[in-house]
Protein backbone atom coordinates (compact mmCIF):
# COMPACT_ATOMS: atom_id res chain seq x y z
CA UNK A 1 0.00 0.00 0.00
CA UNK A 2 1.49 3.59 -0.99
CA UNK A 3 2.56 5.38 1.54
CA UNK A 4 0.16 8.36 2.79
CA UNK A 5 -2.80 7.46 1.97
CA UNK A 6 -5.84 6.59 4.07
CA UNK A 7 -8.26 3.97 3.91
CA UNK A 8 -10.41 1.59 6.28
CA UNK A 9 -10.50 -1.90 5.10
CA UNK A 10 -12.90 -4.02 7.74
CA UNK A 11 -12.24 -3.63 11.01
CA UNK A 12 -8.83 -2.47 10.30
CA UNK A 13 -7.53 1.72 9.90
CA UNK A 14 -4.62 2.15 7.98
CA UNK A 15 -3.29 5.72 7.34
CA UNK A 16 0.22 7.35 6.47
CA UNK A 17 2.09 8.75 9.75
CA UNK A 18 5.42 10.30 10.71
CA UNK A 19 6.04 10.38 14.25
CA UNK A 20 8.94 9.59 15.85
CA UNK A 21 10.03 6.03 14.77
CA UNK A 22 6.75 5.14 13.27
CA UNK A 23 6.37 5.83 9.37
CA UNK A 24 4.13 4.41 6.67
CA UNK A 25 1.02 2.46 6.84
CA UNK A 26 0.01 1.09 9.69
CA UNK A 27 -3.13 -1.28 10.29
CA UNK A 28 -4.45 -0.68 13.76
CA UNK A 29 -7.51 -2.53 15.24
CA UNK A 30 -10.05 0.38 16.07
CA UNK A 31 -10.39 -1.57 19.74
CA UNK A 32 -7.81 -3.10 21.70
CA UNK A 33 -7.38 -6.78 21.26
CA UNK A 34 -6.54 -9.87 23.77
CA UNK A 35 -4.09 -12.40 22.29
CA UNK A 36 -4.09 -14.99 25.27
CA UNK A 37 -5.90 -18.20 25.12
CA UNK A 38 -8.73 -18.99 27.64
CA UNK A 39 -6.18 -20.94 29.39
CA UNK A 40 -3.26 -18.26 29.95
CA UNK A 41 -6.43 -15.68 30.49
CA UNK A 42 -7.42 -18.18 33.45
CA UNK A 43 -3.55 -18.40 34.75
CA UNK A 44 -3.72 -14.34 34.65
CA UNK A 45 -6.81 -14.91 36.97
CA UNK A 46 -5.57 -17.63 39.06
CA UNK A 47 -2.13 -15.76 39.71
CA UNK A 48 -3.50 -12.02 40.02
CA UNK A 49 -4.20 -10.59 43.98
CA UNK A 50 -6.85 -7.94 45.83
CA UNK A 51 -5.06 -4.80 45.43
CA UNK A 52 -5.17 -3.54 48.48
CA UNK A 53 -3.20 -6.23 49.76
CA UNK A 54 -0.92 -6.10 46.94
CA UNK A 55 -0.60 -2.42 47.19
CA UNK A 56 0.37 -3.01 50.88
CA UNK A 57 2.40 -5.70 49.95
CA UNK A 58 4.47 -3.58 47.24
CA UNK A 59 5.07 -1.05 49.90
CA UNK A 60 6.47 -3.53 52.08
CA UNK A 61 9.46 -3.91 49.27
CA UNK A 62 9.21 -0.53 47.65
CA UNK A 63 9.20 3.03 48.65
CA UNK A 64 6.93 4.44 45.77
CA UNK A 65 3.65 3.07 44.70
CA UNK A 66 2.55 4.87 41.46
CA UNK A 67 -1.15 4.43 40.42
CA UNK A 68 -1.80 5.51 36.58
CA UNK A 69 -4.52 7.49 35.76
CA UNK A 70 -6.97 7.75 33.12
CA UNK A 71 -7.64 11.15 32.50
CA UNK A 72 -11.77 11.96 32.48
CA UNK A 73 -12.30 8.68 34.08
CA UNK A 74 -12.80 8.43 37.54
CA UNK A 75 -12.19 4.99 38.75
CA UNK A 76 -9.18 5.19 39.34
CA UNK A 77 -8.98 8.06 41.14
CA UNK A 78 -12.09 6.76 43.27
CA UNK A 79 -10.39 3.81 43.82
CA UNK A 80 -7.22 5.78 45.42
CA UNK A 81 -9.51 7.11 47.66
CA UNK A 82 -11.26 4.14 48.85
CA UNK A 83 -7.47 3.03 49.44
CA UNK A 84 -6.51 5.31 51.25
CA UNK A 85 -9.15 5.42 53.77
CA UNK A 86 -8.14 1.60 54.60
CA UNK A 87 -6.31 1.58 58.00
CA UNK A 88 -3.25 -0.44 56.65
CA UNK A 89 -2.60 2.54 54.15
CA UNK A 90 -2.24 5.29 56.60
CA UNK A 91 -0.06 2.96 59.41
CA UNK A 92 2.48 2.28 56.75
CA UNK A 93 2.23 5.58 54.15
CA UNK A 94 1.57 9.11 55.13
CA UNK A 95 2.66 10.82 51.84
CA UNK A 96 0.88 11.00 48.51
CA UNK A 97 2.20 12.92 45.61
CA UNK A 98 -0.01 13.83 42.34
CA UNK A 99 0.10 15.41 39.13
CA UNK A 100 -3.12 17.30 39.36
CA UNK A 101 -2.25 20.93 41.39
CA UNK A 102 -0.51 23.98 40.62
CA UNK A 103 2.62 23.54 43.06
CA UNK A 104 1.67 27.58 43.69
CA UNK A 105 -0.97 26.29 46.07
CA UNK A 106 1.19 23.68 48.02
CA UNK A 107 0.52 25.81 51.12
CA UNK A 108 -3.27 26.04 50.67
CA UNK A 109 -3.50 22.19 50.11
CA UNK A 110 -1.73 21.69 52.83
CA UNK A 111 -4.13 23.89 55.03
CA UNK A 112 -7.24 22.06 53.56
CA UNK A 113 -6.12 18.54 54.31
CA UNK A 114 -5.47 19.65 57.56
CA UNK A 115 -9.06 20.67 58.28
CA UNK A 116 -8.35 24.04 58.08
CA UNK A 117 -10.60 26.98 57.30
CA UNK A 118 -10.14 25.92 53.34
CA UNK A 119 -13.19 26.62 51.07
CA UNK A 120 -13.50 24.15 48.51
CA UNK A 121 -13.35 27.06 45.67
CA UNK A 122 -10.22 27.93 46.74
CA UNK A 123 -9.55 23.83 46.43
CA UNK A 124 -10.33 24.10 42.61
CA UNK A 125 -8.01 26.95 42.54
CA UNK A 126 -5.46 24.75 42.58
CA UNK A 127 -6.82 22.39 40.01
CA UNK A 128 -7.70 25.17 37.45
CA UNK A 129 -4.27 26.87 37.68
CA UNK A 130 -2.58 23.95 36.35
CA UNK A 131 -0.75 23.26 33.01
CA UNK A 132 -3.52 20.84 31.68
CA UNK A 133 -6.23 22.71 33.39
CA UNK A 134 -8.74 20.62 30.94
CA UNK A 135 -7.15 17.38 32.37
CA UNK A 136 -8.50 18.14 35.59
CA UNK A 137 -11.75 19.85 35.17
CA UNK A 138 -13.52 16.13 36.45
CA UNK A 139 -14.84 16.65 39.82
CA UNK A 140 -12.83 13.71 41.14
CA UNK A 141 -9.69 15.22 41.97
CA UNK A 142 -11.73 18.13 43.60
CA UNK A 143 -12.97 14.89 45.65
CA UNK A 144 -9.76 13.28 45.90
CA UNK A 145 -8.25 16.16 48.43
CA UNK A 146 -11.68 16.00 49.83
CA UNK A 147 -10.90 12.64 50.82
CA UNK A 148 -7.73 13.47 52.38
CA UNK A 149 -9.10 16.03 54.94
CA UNK A 150 -12.03 13.46 55.51
CA UNK A 151 -9.54 10.40 56.49
CA UNK A 152 -7.20 13.54 58.26
CA UNK A 153 -9.94 14.21 60.65
CA UNK A 154 -10.15 10.18 61.58
CA UNK A 155 -6.38 9.75 62.23
CA UNK A 156 -3.72 10.74 64.90
CA UNK A 157 -1.32 13.40 63.84
CA UNK A 158 1.36 10.83 63.46
CA UNK A 159 -0.85 9.42 60.56
CA UNK A 160 -2.02 12.38 58.88
CA UNK A 161 -1.35 12.09 55.11
CA UNK A 162 0.48 14.59 53.25
CA UNK A 163 -0.21 15.54 50.07
CA UNK A 164 2.39 17.16 47.56
CA UNK A 165 1.79 18.69 44.27
CA UNK A 166 3.98 17.96 41.65
CA UNK A 167 3.55 20.45 39.17
CA UNK A 168 5.96 23.60 39.48
CA UNK A 169 4.29 26.97 40.40
CA UNK A 170 2.97 28.75 37.34
CA UNK A 171 0.73 31.61 37.25
CA UNK A 172 -2.16 31.62 34.36
CA UNK A 173 -2.88 34.98 35.66
CA UNK A 174 -0.01 37.36 34.32
CA UNK A 175 0.56 35.04 31.19
CA UNK A 176 0.05 36.92 28.02
CA UNK A 177 3.26 34.97 25.99
CA UNK A 178 2.62 31.50 24.35
CA UNK A 179 6.53 30.33 24.73
CA UNK A 180 6.56 31.32 28.83
CA UNK A 181 3.87 28.29 28.86
CA UNK A 182 5.80 25.98 26.41
CA UNK A 183 8.76 26.23 28.22
CA UNK A 184 6.64 25.63 31.28
CA UNK A 185 5.15 22.47 29.88
CA UNK A 186 8.33 21.20 28.46
CA UNK A 187 10.18 21.17 31.84
CA UNK A 188 7.50 20.20 34.02
CA UNK A 189 8.78 16.10 34.18
CA UNK A 190 11.74 17.79 36.15
CA UNK A 191 9.58 19.33 39.00
CA UNK A 192 7.41 15.68 38.96
CA UNK A 193 10.74 13.99 39.48
CA UNK A 194 12.12 16.52 42.23
CA UNK A 195 9.25 16.26 44.27
CA UNK A 196 9.24 12.32 44.03
CA UNK A 197 12.82 12.33 44.94
CA UNK A 198 12.28 14.61 48.03
CA UNK A 199 10.22 11.77 49.32
CA UNK A 200 12.69 9.39 48.51
CA UNK A 201 15.92 11.28 49.90
CA UNK A 202 13.45 11.74 53.23
CA UNK A 203 12.73 7.97 53.52
CA UNK A 204 9.26 8.51 53.10
CA UNK A 205 7.09 5.89 51.80
CA UNK A 206 4.61 7.58 48.90
CA UNK A 207 1.70 6.98 46.64
CA UNK A 208 2.36 8.39 43.41
CA UNK A 209 -0.77 9.15 41.15
CA UNK A 210 0.40 10.94 37.68
CA UNK A 211 -1.16 10.20 34.24
CA UNK A 212 -0.24 6.73 33.35
CA UNK A 213 2.06 7.48 30.49
CA UNK A 214 4.25 8.92 33.06
CA UNK A 215 4.62 5.76 34.51
CA UNK A 216 6.29 3.88 31.46
CA UNK A 217 9.81 2.13 31.66
CA UNK A 218 11.31 3.72 28.43
CA UNK A 219 13.73 1.62 26.37
CA UNK A 220 17.70 1.72 27.12
CA UNK A 221 18.08 2.98 23.22
CA UNK A 222 15.46 5.75 24.14
CA UNK A 223 17.36 6.86 27.72
CA UNK A 224 20.70 6.99 25.80
CA UNK A 225 19.89 9.22 23.22
CA UNK A 226 17.14 11.59 24.83
CA UNK A 227 17.98 14.09 27.57
CA UNK A 228 16.73 13.36 31.02
CA UNK A 229 13.75 15.64 31.39
CA UNK A 230 12.11 13.55 28.17
CA UNK A 231 12.57 10.45 29.92
CA UNK A 232 9.03 9.44 32.07
CA UNK A 233 8.97 10.32 35.37
CA UNK A 234 9.14 5.98 36.07
CA UNK A 235 12.35 6.03 34.47
CA UNK A 236 13.96 8.22 35.73
CA UNK A 237 13.29 7.03 39.52
CA UNK A 238 14.14 3.65 38.58
CA UNK A 239 17.38 5.01 36.75
CA UNK A 240 18.08 7.01 39.72
CA UNK A 241 17.02 4.68 42.58
CA UNK A 242 16.61 1.32 41.55
CA UNK A 243 14.10 -0.75 43.11
CA UNK A 244 12.37 2.17 44.58
CA UNK A 245 9.00 2.09 42.48
CA UNK A 246 6.22 -0.19 42.04
CA UNK A 247 3.77 1.30 38.61
CA UNK A 248 0.37 -0.02 38.08
CA UNK A 249 -1.41 0.45 34.59
CA UNK A 250 -5.27 1.38 34.67
CA UNK A 251 -7.02 -1.45 32.86
CA UNK A 252 -9.42 0.35 30.20
CA UNK A 253 -10.32 -1.27 27.07
CA UNK A 254 -13.61 -2.80 26.97
CA UNK A 255 -12.56 -5.90 25.52
CA UNK A 256 -9.84 -6.44 27.31
CA UNK A 257 -11.80 -5.50 30.67
CA UNK A 258 -14.34 -8.32 29.33
CA UNK A 259 -11.53 -10.54 29.07
CA UNK A 260 -10.68 -10.86 32.87
CA UNK A 261 -14.09 -10.37 33.88
CA UNK A 262 -13.53 -13.58 36.22
CA UNK A 263 -11.81 -11.12 38.44
CA UNK A 264 -12.86 -9.75 41.43
CA UNK A 265 -12.79 -5.67 41.23
CA UNK A 266 -10.81 -4.14 42.01
CA UNK A 267 -7.84 -6.41 41.39
CA UNK A 268 -3.76 -6.52 40.20
CA UNK A 269 -2.43 -8.20 37.99
CA UNK A 270 0.96 -8.84 38.28
CA UNK A 271 2.77 -8.40 34.53
CA UNK A 272 6.40 -9.86 34.96
CA UNK A 273 5.45 -13.27 36.11
CA UNK A 274 2.16 -14.08 34.37
CA UNK A 275 1.16 -14.61 30.80
CA UNK A 276 0.13 -11.37 30.33
CA UNK A 277 3.30 -10.17 30.04
CA UNK A 278 3.79 -10.75 26.14
CA UNK A 279 1.08 -8.97 25.02
CA UNK A 280 1.86 -6.25 23.03
CA UNK A 281 0.73 -3.14 24.44
CA UNK A 282 -0.89 -1.62 21.28
CA UNK A 283 -3.32 -4.74 21.62
CA UNK A 284 -4.26 -3.54 25.24
CA UNK A 285 -4.56 -0.27 24.34
CA UNK A 286 -4.03 1.05 20.14
CA UNK A 287 -3.66 4.31 21.00
CA UNK A 288 -0.37 3.43 23.09
CA UNK A 289 0.93 3.38 19.65
CA UNK A 290 1.68 7.00 19.50
CA UNK A 291 3.84 7.42 22.43
CA UNK A 292 5.52 3.90 22.04
CA UNK A 293 6.70 5.51 18.31
CA UNK A 294 8.05 8.34 20.00
CA UNK A 295 10.32 5.86 21.95
CA UNK A 296 11.39 3.50 19.16
CA UNK A 297 9.59 0.81 20.50
CA UNK A 298 6.14 0.60 19.29
CA UNK A 299 6.27 -3.21 19.75
CA UNK A 300 6.84 -2.76 23.42
CA UNK A 301 5.28 -5.73 25.84
CA UNK A 302 3.78 -5.01 28.54
CA UNK A 303 5.82 -7.00 30.76
CA UNK A 304 8.69 -4.53 29.66
CA UNK A 305 6.69 -1.29 30.66
CA UNK A 306 5.09 -1.46 34.21
CA UNK A 307 4.74 -3.55 37.16
CA UNK A 308 1.03 -4.77 37.02
CA UNK A 309 -2.29 -3.65 35.69
CA UNK A 310 -4.93 -2.47 38.28
CA UNK A 311 -8.06 -4.03 37.52
CA UNK A 312 -11.39 -2.10 38.44
CA UNK A 313 -13.95 -3.78 36.11
CA UNK A 314 -16.24 -1.56 33.46
CA UNK A 315 -15.55 2.12 33.79
CA UNK A 316 -16.55 4.78 31.74
CA UNK A 317 -14.52 8.18 30.38
CA UNK A 318 -16.45 11.41 30.08
CA UNK A 319 -15.71 13.56 27.18
CA UNK A 320 -17.84 16.58 28.94
CA UNK A 321 -17.62 19.46 30.86
CA UNK A 322 -19.39 18.89 34.02
CA UNK A 323 -22.06 20.86 34.20
CA UNK A 324 -20.79 22.85 37.23
CA UNK A 325 -18.01 24.54 34.95
CA UNK A 326 -20.28 24.82 32.20
CA UNK A 327 -22.38 27.16 34.52
CA UNK A 328 -19.36 28.62 35.82
CA UNK A 329 -19.23 31.64 32.96
CA UNK A 330 -16.16 33.53 34.22
CA UNK A 331 -14.38 30.07 34.21
CA UNK A 332 -15.62 28.72 30.81
CA UNK A 333 -14.40 32.57 29.43
CA UNK A 334 -10.89 31.71 31.17
CA UNK A 335 -10.60 28.34 30.04
CA UNK A 336 -11.35 29.88 26.43
CA UNK A 337 -8.77 32.81 26.97
CA UNK A 338 -5.65 30.71 27.90
CA UNK A 339 -6.97 27.97 24.77
CA UNK A 340 -7.16 30.83 22.05
CA UNK A 341 -3.24 31.80 23.74
CA UNK A 342 -2.20 28.22 23.61
CA UNK A 343 -3.62 27.59 20.13
CA UNK A 344 -2.75 24.11 18.54
CA UNK A 345 -4.35 20.79 19.81
CA UNK A 346 -5.32 22.50 23.18
CA UNK A 347 -7.65 24.83 21.49
CA UNK A 348 -8.91 22.53 19.21
CA UNK A 349 -9.75 20.08 21.92
CA UNK A 350 -11.45 22.75 24.50
CA UNK A 351 -13.40 23.91 21.76
CA UNK A 352 -14.79 20.26 20.23
CA UNK A 353 -15.61 19.63 24.64
CA UNK A 354 -17.31 22.48 24.80
CA UNK A 355 -18.99 22.62 21.85
CA UNK A 356 -20.30 18.71 22.80
CA UNK A 357 -21.07 19.87 26.07
CA UNK A 358 -23.22 22.40 25.38
CA UNK A 359 -25.15 20.52 22.95
CA UNK A 360 -25.45 17.29 25.17
CA UNK A 361 -27.08 19.69 28.37
CA UNK A 362 -29.14 21.82 25.76
CA UNK A 363 -30.40 18.44 24.89
CA UNK A 364 -30.95 17.53 28.35
CA UNK A 365 -32.57 20.49 29.41
CA UNK A 366 -34.78 20.29 26.39
CA UNK A 367 -36.45 16.63 27.30
CA UNK A 368 -36.62 17.39 31.06
CA UNK A 369 -38.62 20.82 29.47
CA UNK A 370 -41.08 18.38 27.26
CA UNK A 371 -41.65 16.05 30.34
Amino acid sequence: MKRGKCTVLGGLFCCGLLLGGLTGCEYLPHEANVTLSPAAIQTVVEQSRPANTAIMQAFEQHDLVAIGDYHWNDAFIDYAMTLIQSPAFSEQVQHIVVEFGNGQYQSLINDYVAGKAVSDAQVQEALRGSLYFMAWAPDVYGRFFAAVRVRNAQLPPEQQLHVHLAEAPFDWLTLRDKQVWQQAAQSKSDHFYQVAEERLQQQQKALLIFGAFHLISAPDDFVQREAESSWPLATRLQTHYPGSLYTLWPLTEPAVVSAYQALPAPSLIPVKTTPIQSERMIDILPKARFKLAEMGEREAKVGDLFDAFLYLGESERSTLFPRSVMDDTAWMAEMQRRADLIGGKMQKRFNEIRRNSEAHYRTRNEKISAR
